[in-house]
């Protein structure tokens, strides 16, 4: 096919173009057939070289095409798929016509989680999807009936725990329906594995290899059960009556808190669903040598903390407080050792965690990492400040929390202990 430049040359003043010419012009114009997708398969015609096929139909956002080479429709590759995909993985809320769920009975429950979320979402609700008993083999089939071009939440866990999927299956299956999904044009909204009292390990497998697809792949992911697991990975109290389902009142926090974390109200930083990590207590939970400070945690210069205490914490669970008055720089600090199989020179790691702040003066706060820090200098109020840092291990691994004066002479800050934990993203790939 003649370049636009050689093409030029033929229409230059004085020139009187030959039919080949022509040809060549009429040749170098794309030809663009649009068909509805229904049509395309069933005619299977075979596409031109150059010639662009679209499916035309009017619910499907982006419009998918081929380009031809010769070959019968149905055997080309749709173009730039991954480009496609893109666009539909990270399509903003406002440009969601509806939403649907699938999964298993806590979306299939008439008070259940996707009608909380979706009420919550300001979107419309198209169907759910889910049905009781469901596991993740199953969603792809409930997957290809989500209208094209719209959105839809997908979870399960509960009951592939119930059936000891593994962590590998588990993840493929819900790539699949994924994968459903994004050919029709939908964005999903993974949310992670809810709780279960009877398999906690499994499930806390689950939630983190769900995490680290969708940080790989870059789909919207929600994790809404964290005020709702106790630090041993069960329900907390009150929240399921039979160690499997949430109560009413919980269905409604955790569809709430997917609602807050799609809309950037509460941030969506993941926290370990119990007291184990590759972090040592990371919660702050324990002070077994009675030197009220959480175990784990080393520094200098610092404060008198109280005992720890059941409190309001950003996330759940217990606390420790530390009442900050002094004019020395406070430096706290929790190491992770390299160790095999854990965590090993060459991992890709993503540090994450939330701490609150009050009554800060003439204080500068920062919480920090080797590769990432964040600043907060006054809070009036309550104030969560969350640490995010990925980055390859090169050795031991510090997440360090430091507080010292502003402008010189004494400080004073109220520091309640958060969540900090480390997620080894290379050794959680599925």
């Amino acid at each position: 096919m003649a370049s636009r430049q050689t093409l030029k040359t033929y229409f230059e003043t004085g020139d009187k173009p030959t039919e080949a010419q022509f040809g060549a012009l009429i040749d170098s114009v794309p030809i663009w057939i649009f068909k509805s997708a229904a049509t395309w398969a069933s005619e299977n015609p075979n596409l031109l070289t150059g010639e662009v096929g679209v499916e035309s139909d009017p619910s499907q956002n982006p419009k998918r095409f081929k380009i031809g080479d010769g070959s019968a429709w149905n055997s080309l590759a749709y173009s730039d798929a991954s480009a496609t995909n893109s666009i539909v993985k990270r399509r903003p809320i406002n440009q969601w016509k509806s939403v649907s769920s699938i999964g298993n009975s806590l979306f299939a429950n008439s008070l259940g989680l996707s009608r909380t979320a979706i009420g919550f979402l300001g979107v419309p609700m198209h169907k759910n999807f889910g049905v009781g008993g469901a596991s993740s083999s199953a969603l792809a089939a409930q997957a290809a009936n989500v209208p094209t071009g719209t959105a839809c939440l997908v979870m399960e866990g509960t009951n592939d725990a119930a059936a000891g999927v593994t962590v590998a299956t588990h993840i493929a299956n819900m790539k699949a329906a994924v994968a459903v999904l994004l050919s029709r044009g939908v964005t999903p909204i993974i949310i992670a594995s809810p709780p279960r009292d009877t398999t906690t390990a499994l499930i806390d497998s689950y939630s983190v290899a769900e995490r680290v697809w969708c940080i790989d792949d870059d789909l919207y992911f929600c994790d809404p059960w964290g005020k709702l697991t106790d630090t041993d990975g069960t329900w907390a109290s009150g929240a399921s009556s039979d160690g499997d389902h949430p109560t009413n009142a919980a269905y409604y926090t955790a569809g709430k808190m997917i609602a807050d974390q799609l809309l950037g109200i509460e941030p969506n930083y993941w926290v370990p669903r119990t007291n184990s990590n590759v972090l040592s207590n990371p919660l702050c939970l324990t002070d077994g040598d009675a030197n009220n400070r959480p175990d784990g945690w080393a520094g200098f210069s610092l404060p008198t903390f109280s005992a720890l205490a059941t409190g309001t914490h950003p996330i759940r669970g217990n606390r420790a407080l530390a009442a900050i008055s002094q004019s020395a720089t406070m430096e706290l600090y929790n190491e992770a050792a390299v160790s095999p199989g854990v965590l090993q020179v060459g991992d890709e790691i993503l540090i994450t965690g939330l701490m609150s702040l009050a009554n800060m003066s003439n204080c500068l706060m920062r919480v920090y990492s080797q590769e990432n820090s964040f600043f907060l200098t006054q809070a009036n109020q309550p104030t969560v400040v969350g640490l995010q840092s990925r980055f390859v291990v090169t050795g031991n691994v510090q997440v360090w929390i430091e507080a010292r004066s502003l402008a010189g002479g004494a400080f004073t800050c109220n520091l309640t202990f958060g969540c900090f934990s480390i997620l080894n993203l290379t050794r959680n790939r599925f």
